[in-house]
């Protein structure tokens, strides 16, 4: 027998499958269980990190909405703790056009971190006319690159753990939360409160183990480069990988539009303004 854990986050399904101590195959030997090192479980942290803002952007954002960079003027630079004071109140004006056009701002705020001395802020927030945010945002540049259609966001949720790392790794609350195995990502974003969770399902299979190249469902494909099958941090063999849905193509390509650059970004596009250009991320 082994455990089946299927989550549905938009367009995409996410399965894992995996053994355990009460639930394993008939004569399986247990592989290194290593222990629960600073490091090791830092990188469990982290990539239950990813996983976890994977699966929410999934689940609440689609093609058409945006990934905005806000930077500031050279001679407008602010401290950590101004800067944060500054993207509250964006978010307060940002709120309300949304309300004036009788809708509701949904997003994900990363907290704003100094990069070669220049603060800037990330964020994700449902679809609207980009020079809004030109007009709300006072203080320096407004960098939108948009959503694809694709429905699966893992590249630009692996972007952005990728821009928390340094901060968590200067602290030494983080250190000790990485010791403990107590999860920090909360410290990686913040998000409005209207944001749905992913569906969760949890069985057990009575079946000696799964099949070595799983089969996508009806309607859906299976990211190849998805597919992860091993052992587990307890020793256990498991797999994993993420189904999305394939949807008829809808929207009016954009020029210069690429699809999937690897983080679910379009280039290009919208309202005139310049387009921040994200380096490519390892798989």
């Amino acid at each position: 027998m082994y455990v089946r854990e299927t989550v549905t986050a938009g367009d995409t399904i996410e399965v894992r499958k995996y053994h355990t101590i009460k639930y394993s195959r008939k004569g399986q030997r247990r592989g290194c269980n290593t222990g629960k090192t600073t490091e090791r479980q830092a990188r469990i942290n982290r990539r239950n990190a990813e996983r976890t803002l994977r699966q929410l952007i999934n689940t609440n954002f689609g093609g058409g909405d945006i990934h905005l960079v806000l930077t500031y003027r050279r001679e407008e630079r602010p401290g950590v703790e101004r800067a944060k004071r500054d993207i509250t109140e964006f978010l307060k004006k940002l709120r309300a056009a949304y309300r004036a056009e009788g809708r509701e701002l949904k997003y994900i705020k990363v907290p704003p971190e100094r990069v070669n001395g220049a603060i800037h802020h990330h964020l994700i927030v449902n679809g609207i006319d980009a020079r809004i945010i030109r007009e709300l945002w006072a203080y320096g540049g407004v960098h939108p690159s948009y959503l694809d259609y694709t429905g699966n966001y893992g590249g630009l949720a692996r972007y952005i753990i990728k821009e928390t790392d340094g901060k968590l790794a200067r602290g030494a609350e983080a250190r000790e939360k990485a010791m403990s195995g107590e999860d920090y990502c909360g410290r990686r974003w913040s998000c409005s409160r209207n944001l749905k969770k992913p569906e969760i399902k949890k069985e057990i299979v009575r079946a000696e183990t799964w099949r070595e190249q799983p089969v996508a469902r009806e309607g859906y494909i299976i990211e190849t480069d998805s597919v992860v099958t091993g052992m587990n941090e307890e020793g256990y063999a498991e797999q994993s990988y993420i189904m999305r849905r394939v949807r008829p193509v809808a929207h009016k390509q954009r020029k210069g539009e690429a699809g999937n650059n690897g983080m679910g970004l379009e280039k290009g596009g919208g309202g005139g303004l310049e387009h921040v250009q994200i380096p490519k991320t390892e798989p």
